[in-house]
């Protein structure tokens, strides 16, 4: 769970970096990263589909930024 939090903290780093014409979408992204973040550390734990929600986030917010 704790490389979870870390992936979750990498994906909120790279919301600022996302261009202006994207920063609707990058505020969806950081809410939903900080709310899983927030439950993964108060539970101790991460689920797949967790895990899986991160990837495709950080896959989506990666792209605005290259």
């Amino acid at each position: 769970w704790e490389q979870a939090v870390e992936q979750c903290d990498r994906i909120l780093d790279k919301c600022d970096e996302v261009p202006e014409r994207g920063e609707d979408f990058a505020e969806s992204i950081r809410e939903k990263v900080e709310a899983i973040r927030d439950w993964i550390e108060a539970n101790d734990r991460v689920t797949e589909n967790q895990l899986e929600a991160l990837e495709n986030m950080d896959a989506g917010i990666s792209r605005w930024i290259r």
